[in-house]
């Protein structure tokens, strides 16, 4: 904002202290002269030295910021010193010094606990003295990082007290005493535990203010801030609040999206760049207003002209907002009380949480009616957190809104629209038996769509669930970006993962296993996000949607029925049939499938999950989880719960964070549906173009003249399933044997799976073709079938073969003339010739290309001989690479030991719920 456009801020900051309550603005202003104005907001420090400290100071002084917050980081830090620095910069101005438990900690021979105590006091003490000359002194208490121990900002605080009751000395005499306050854990049980750490603090009598942690959930923040008044009122004190804002800039953005802070939880659309991040600051901004919280800038600082730039259009935008808004009502405010505008003495060392987003169903409602906007990843009513904050109001309008055009290549199309339709219709059903109508349309523009639909309707918000694909991480930002700026809320939930990509850390390097494999990845959510949240009962489901309510007169809708352009099939073959009496898509249909698996497959699932010939080897439910018709929360809990020992079902219990990891990957590879992840793989040599279509076409026809390949491929082609081994066997067969590149079996795949989704394909086919992650360290073999042990496999999908002896039945060609003649078969007329016959050549053609390839670019490898990649960080990490792939610094295969040929997966492989 040029500087003779500043004044127009500080007569819109003039109004905003007067409809906000905002602390210190109320005072007497100077529109003319941007210097006397009072401070908008409060700035956390950054600096290296004093004279940087010097010159930071004045710099923010001169433009009207007269409260700063000083850090504690290290045990080296001078607290007392660059207060004083401070005053002298900007006499009169408030100060608050933080003092962290961790890094002013006493070993035992400087005194151990009761030193630390004494450390605290004295700081209070010191503070006490600079505060009565030179302006408004506070101190921020906090416990600082790592383990919890005996001393933290608790104990300090019960300390001071002790002593202050010794001396009779009022607590509030010197400094205020602050302590901070973190609402945005992701689970409850953290919550809970949080809230009642600070009714501790409260209850030692010494604090006088709370500062707020930054996050960006604004159900999280809403719930706490009215719990905070709640204890304000029970308490009968004054409790100043303050909130922390982060500055929305790409570097701050970058840094938290690849290596986030400890404790810090950001959402999706914050980290989805700047436009989106600054619109969900200024939201958290507009909340902290509407609740009188003062502002606390905190990263990555106000360093100079630009930053300040960035800070103060958040804050003129919402005081020009407040301007044209000053008598509206906040809708938010009837949405998070409970309906007698009271909370229960019981609530206050609760977790805050429950009350909106956490299962308590059935909530307060409002009066203005709301969209629930479904998606193709959340077809149910149970477990949907977006149908559930939808239930607060007292009017809700379900919605289903198709473009095709808008899928793109890696949308719902080919046999996953089959089972999308087919999941519509029996929500459609579903939500006709309490009184409402899904209201479809069909569009050219979905965000368009709902925008007139808001109109039509008089909709305030619209609820939905996060699309976690870059084309749907596009539309949500799309959506919520015209929703906003036509006065319409929008609240985007979490119900299709069992964690958010965007809240997990995985540091580079091996970290007990390669970055971006399992168990790394699996130890990470728990460690930092806890267990995937409970779902609500049933019976409390269907009370919600008893008690939920349409409009008198609701908007037109297409109908299912007549959705002319979803689940249309072209050509003489008719996928639906097949599909559809193999996977019902309902509700219902998922529960009675996890019930029957949970009872009886489960148990088999771990030595049995390879084979295609047996019935109960897998649970089926991948399709159920694609389109949402079964909770991935609801799933991991039937599994824990279920009474078989861990190692029973170890394997299982594991596979809902094989599909978290495959969108942990999306998110941090975007292009990996396409491109490789080892991004020098690309380069990679595949068979001459002519002769790949000839092969490709052979294998998509399941015409290969290999019969376990060919089963697997008829299968998949007449009902868009096959298990995850003979899936695996394709997909090597087709990248190991046919030397075609896996992004045109990746793309087959999605097309003809009914559980087609574009992370989970894609993870398995990048580590099949080598590229991913995890490469796949076997190779499957297309001759040895252990998949169908049986024969029984094979024979309903290759029936031409049925006949043969079992010994020949997936290896015809070692039959000899006679057996082939009594069977029925005659290689090249009733069943195909190999369309390649010497497998061992194939597959040194392939090493071959893959060496090359490497030794072509050196840069990308190890000294260990594993290839390197480039984390969105812009750190590099090695990643797993087979032992026959690994080359020193001259090109030499470093182990040129032969890899056995077999079928048991080291780890990489594509792990869903097949």
């Amino acid at each position: 904002m040029p500087k003779q456009q500043r004044p127009i801020l500080a007569t819109a900051l003039y109004f905003l202290a007067l409809s906000t309550n905002f602390p210190g603005l109320s005072s007497a202003m100077n529109s003319s002269h941007r210097n006397l104005m009072p401070s908008p907001a409060r700035v956390e420090l950054f600096f290296k030295t004093n004279a940087e400290l010097e010159e930071r100071v004045r710099f923010l002084s001169q433009q009207g910021i007269r409260s700063f917050n000083l850090v504690n980081k290290n045990k080296s830090d001078r607290l007392l010193e660059w207060t004083k620095i401070v005053q002298k910069e900007a006499p009169g101005s408030s100060v608050c010094a933080h003092f962290s438990v961790k890094y002013n900690k006493k070993n035992k021979k400087e005194g151990g606990d009761d030193a630390t105590h004494g450390a605290f006091s004295s700081f209070v003490s010191s503070l006490s003295k600079l505060s009565d000359k030179n302006g408004q002194i506070e101190v921020l208490l906090i416990s600082g990082g790592g383990k919890r121990s005996s001393i933290d900002s608790v104990s300090s605080l019960h300390k001071l007290k002790q002593k202050r009751s010794f001396f009779k000395s009022p607590s509030h005499q010197g400094p205020k005493i602050c302590v901070a306050y973190n609402p945005f854990f992701p689970d409850e049980s953290d919550r809970e535990a949080e809230c009642k750490r600070l009714m501790k603090k409260i209850d030692s009598g010494q604090v006088g203010k709370v500062y707020l942690q930054f996050g960006t959930d604004l159900s999280l923040l809403r719930a706490a801030l009215v719990w905070l008044k709640s204890v304000q009122k029970e308490q009968q004190r004054e409790l100043d609040l303050c909130g922390s804002v982060f500055l929305p800039t790409r570097k701050l953005i970058a840094q938290q999206k690849f290596r986030p802070w400890n404790g810090v939880f950001l959402g999706s659309e914050f980290l989805g760049g700047e436009e989106a991040a600054e619109r969900v600051v200024k939201n958290i901004i507009n909340l902290y207003k509407e609740n009188g919280v003062e502002l606390l800038f905190e990263a990555p600082g106000i360093r100079n002209e630009k930053d300040f730039s960035v800070m103060e259009k958040l804050l003129t935008d919402y005081a020009i907002d407040k301007l044209g808004t000053s008598d509206e009502i906040n809708p938010w405010e009837e949405e998070v009380l409970p309906q007698n505008g009271t909370y229960k003495k019981q609530r206050i060392s609760t977790s805050p949480v429950p009350a909106l987003r956490e299962r308590k169903l059935g909530l307060h409602e409002t009066k203005a009616p709301c969209i629930v906007l479904f998606g193709s990843h959340d077809v149910r009513l149970h477990d949907n957190r977006a149908v559930e904050q939808a239930s607060r109001h007292e009017c809700v309008i379900p919605v289903f809104i198709w473009n095709r055009e808008e899928e793109g290549k890696w949308g719902v199309r080919g046999c996953l629209e089959v089972i999308l339709k087919d999941a519509l219709r029996h929500l459609e059903r579903d939500l006709k038996k309490y009184g409402l109508v899904l209201i479809v349309r069909e569009t050219a523009n979905k965000a368009e769509e709902v925008l007139r639909l808001c109109k039509e309707t008089e909709a305030a918000c619209v609820y939905y669930n996060t699309d976690y694909t870059p084309e749907g991480r596009t539309r949500s930002a799309e959506l919520g970006k015209l929703l906003v700026s036509n006065g319409v809320r929008n609240s985007e939930c979490q119900s299709s993962l069992l964690y958010s990509p965007e809240h997990i850390c995985l540091p580079s390097g091996f970290n007990g296993g390669h970055w971006g494999t399992l168990m790394p990845f699996l130890k990470s959510c728990k460690k930092q996000l806890g267990e995937p949240p409970r779902p609500p009962a049933r019976s409390a489901t269907k009370a919600m949607l008893t008690k939920m309510k349409g409009p008198h007169r609701w908007p037109s809708s297409t109908g299912v029925g007549n959705m002319n352009d979803l689940g249309r099939i072209k050509g003489s073959i008719q996928w639906q049939k097949p599909i559809l009496e193999r996977f019902p898509m309902s509700e219902m249909d998922a529960k009675e499938l996890l019930d029957d698996f949970i009872g009886q497959g489960i148990r088999h699932y771990e030595d049995k999950r390879s084979r295609a010939d047996l019935v109960w080897t897998t649970s089926k439910l991948s399709p159920h989880l694609r389109v949402g018709t079964l909770s991935p929360n609801e799933l991991y809990h039937w599994t824990e719960s279920c009474p078989l020992p861990f190692e029973t079902k170890k394997t299982f219990s594991r596979r809902l964070f094989w599909r978290d990891l495959a969108y942990f990957q999306l998110f941090c590879f975007p292009y990996m549906r396409e491109h490789s992840i080892r991004n020098h793989y690309d380069s990679t040599e595949w068979v001459e173009r002519e002769e790949g279509n000839k092969r490709l076409r052979a294998w998509k026809r399941g015409m290969t003249g290999y019969p376990i390949v060919d089963a697997a491929m008829r299968e998949l082609y007449e009902t868009g399933w096959m298990t995850q081994s003979v899936r695996m066997v394709a997909a090597s067969f087709l990248v190991e044997y046919l030397r075609v590149n896996w992004v045109e079996g990746c793309e087959w795949f999605h097309y003809t799976l009914v559980d087609a989704d574009s992370a989970i394909n894609a993870m398995m086919w990048q580590n099949a073709g080598r590229s991913g992650i995890d490469q796949w360290n076997f190779v499957m073999s297309p001759e040895n079938a252990s998949q169908d042990l049986t024969g029984e496999y094979t024979k309903r999908w290759v029936p031409e073969l049925a006949s043969l002896p079992k010994k020949y039945l997936h290896k015809p060609w070692t039959a000899t003339e006679e057996v082939l003649e009594k069977s029925g078969v005659i290689l090249g007329e009733t069943y195909p010739h190999r369309i390649v016959s010497d497998l061992k050549e194939e597959r040194r053609k392939a090493t071959a290309s893959v060496l090359e390839m490497r030794r072509a670019h050196q840069t990308n490898n190890d000294n260990g001989g594993y290839d390197l990649i480039m984390l969105p960080s812009g750190d590099k990490t090695r990643v797993f690479t087979k032992k026959e792939y690994r080359i020193d610094r001259a090109g030499k295969v470093k182990d040129t030991k032969p890899l056995t040929k077999g079928n048991r997966a080291r780890g990489g492989s594509q792990r869903t719920m097949r």
